[in-house]
């Protein structure tokens, strides 16, 4: 799994930048604006690209999670915590 993220990492950032943007207003976290630091964190079936925010830790919503389905390499859900 991991080989195959790391030929597209460029790609699946974009993708999950796109997939923030499409659900930020529905989730009512459209003041975060400031994403940074993406790490990717990878099971055996599924990843996820991990990011942080200024603006979101100020409300508790420090760290975003773009979840993806491993086979499709597409997004799924979005994860926020503190």
């Amino acid at each position: 799994m991991l080989a195959n993220i790391a030929s597209d990492v460029d790609s699946l950032i974009a993708v999950s930048l796109a997939y923030f943007e499409s659900v930020k207003q529905q989730r009512s976290i459209a003041y975060i604006d400031d994403l940074s630091d993406p790490h990717i964190v990878c099971s055996q079936s599924d990843f996820s690209i991990y990011w942080s925010s200024a603006a979101g830790e100020r409300n508790g919503d420090g760290t975003i999670a773009i979840d993806f389905d491993g086979r499709t390499r597409t997004p799924v859900g979005l994860t926020l915590a503190d």
